[in-house]
């Protein structure tokens, strides 16, 4: 009977270790995520079909400024946001303060989302019908990148995380 029982208790510990090294593995990095999986760069801008090599290059200019336009404001928002941790953290919170950080985090927004508009407006002026279809249902689709989304995994592209479906924007 002893001996049953030690049986059935080595038995449940060797399960109990094999279910719990089941669920510790980790995945492949596969799936979708935000952390930017196939990164040449240019994201869904480059998978647009036939591009030309002075389509690929006007692409390129019209990132790179965009980039840098936005870069500035997005270091601005992260700022504001950590001061806005900060406001919301304290004792006694100033909603008055909060507000008004608010309100200037969402003009900072508001003006990469245009700035961004305009990018595209002028990538869509460089492209043939076709390419510009493809372009529009890109663009449309909820398929990429999104800040704050969640993601597991590794990849070869900065910021690590599962991406097979995920392209930089």
């Amino acid at each position: 009977m002893k001996k049953n029982h030690f049986k059935s208790a080595v038995l449940i510990v060797a399960l109990i270790m094999a279910t719990s090294q089941m669920y510790a593995q980790q995945g492949n990095g596969q799936g979708q995520g935000n952390k930017k999986g196939q990164c040449n760069g240019y994201g869904k801008f480059m998978n647009i079909p036939d591009l030309t090599d002075s389509q690929i290059e006007k692409i390129k200019v019209l990132k790179t400024t965009h980039m840098k336009t936005v870069l500035p404001v997005k270091n601005e928002i992260g700022e504001k946001e950590a001061k806005l941790r900060t406001l919301m953290s304290a004792e006694n919170v100033d909603m008055s303060k909060v507000n008004s950080l608010i309100d200037e985090i969402s003009v900072k927004k508001a003006f990469m989302k245009k700035d961004g508009v305009k990018m595209a407006i002028e990538i869509r002026k460089i492209l043939t019908e076709e390419q510009r279809v493809f372009f529009d249902m890109r663009m449309s689709s909820k398929k990429g990148c999104r800040k704050g989304g969640k993601g597991y995994g590794n990849s070869s592209c900065r910021g690590g995380g599962r991406g097979a479906n995920c392209h930089n924007r």
